[in-house]
């Protein structure tokens, strides 16, 4: 690991995540993105209770792709 990276733990769905950053506002950005995706999990976990966790995964990476296929959309639409 060179002196600028360094590992951010974060944790989502439970389960303890080590990433490397590259720089404080990479692992700013890091910690943003898996509290997002834990908060996602979560709002889907109390949605659907009888789900396993595999299908949470599921349905959270589908929905959050489905808003940037969205955001992606509308980008394109304002470069036209």
């Amino acid at each position: 690991m060179n002196k600028l990276e360094q590992t951010i733990k974060v944790t989502i769905a439970g389960m303890d995540f080590r990433v490397k950053s590259n720089s404080d506002n990479h692992a700013e950005r890091i910690r943003d993105v898996a509290k997002y995706v834990d908060e996602k999990f979560q709002e889907t976990k109390k949605e659907h209770p009888s789900f396993s966790s595999i299908d949470i995964t599921t349905l959270v990476a589908m929905n959050i792709c489905e808003e940037l296929f969205t955001e992606k959309a509308k980008h394109e639409l304002q470069r036209q």
